[in-house]
């Protein structure tokens, strides 16, 4: 389903530890040697544990990619990156410092990927990182669903607890540049207005496109078409509460 242009956040998502969008498998979310990942988050106070912002992976076989933040250090963010030579190897990327330094804030929050270049970015300063693995020259390109707020497979408990607004993909590594230019100095504005659009492969707003709820649950993506649902949840879990 493609959208109108959407210039202001009205409406995020409220993820209390339970729910999660579920979007099917579609190949063209997989984007191997080439890829980036946004949106803006808000934990709630009393998060605990891994919270997951979102993944492709369907752990510990189906591997793509993950972002998090870190267990009993939920102001790092962690990011898992499938190596698509190995089947079983994975590079796990964490920022050095406190980015998410505060609960019941929001921030912008993503990572691109190169062969062999992950770069983690927290409104839009690119963060120092610690690798613990050798990051790999591709990503696998996997058939688990793409999940924002959990993981699929036996780490499906890493619930987000907070709130997530404006999700985005591209099948670009953004540059820096590009990365300033979508935190936009902390006020979202469309992605489908970046300089980069033509590699905008999904547009989730949570809560403002055209068809968000309409049946109850679903996630609309304003630019792929790879719809999905609020599992869990219903219209109650939009927010007017944005960055």
């Amino acid at each position: 389903m493609s959208g109108g242009q959407l210039s202001v956040s009205n409406y995020s998502t409220a993820f209390n530890a339970a729910e999660y969008v579920e979007v099917p498998h579609d190949d063209a979310q997989n984007s191997p040697t080439a890829f980036s990942f946004f949106a803006w988050i808000k934990r709630n106070p009393t998060a605990v544990g891994n919270n997951a912002i979102a993944t492709k992976w369907t752990f510990a076989s189906d591997g793509g990619f993950g972002l998090q933040l870190q267990q009993s250090i939920p102001t790092q963010v962690v990011t898992f990156v499938a190596d698509a030579v190995n089947s079983n190897g994975d590079a796990v990327i964490t920022t050095t410092g406190d980015p998410i330094a505060n609960a019941d804030q929001w921030y912008h929050v993503g990572f691109t990927f190169a062969p062999g270049d992950v770069h983690i970015y927290v409104d839009g300063v690119d963060q120092a990182i610690n690798v613990g693995s050798a990051i790999p020259s591709a990503m696998q390109t996997p058939t688990a669903p793409l999940r924002i707020g959990n993981w699929s497979g036996s780490l499906a408990t890493r619930f987000f607890d907070g709130l997530i607004d404006e999700v985005t993909l591209w099948s670009t590594t953004l540059s820096q540049a590009e990365v300033t230019e979508l935190y936009s100095a902390g006020a979202p504005a469309d992605p489908q207005q970046h300089s980069a659009s033509s590699s905008l492969i999904s547009y989730y707003p949570l809560g403002d496109a055209p068809g968000d709820y309409a049946t109850s649950n679903e996630i609309v993506d304003v630019v792929g078409g790879l719809s999905g649902s609020l599992i869990n949840g219903d219209v109650n879990n939009r927010s007017s509460d944005v960055p």
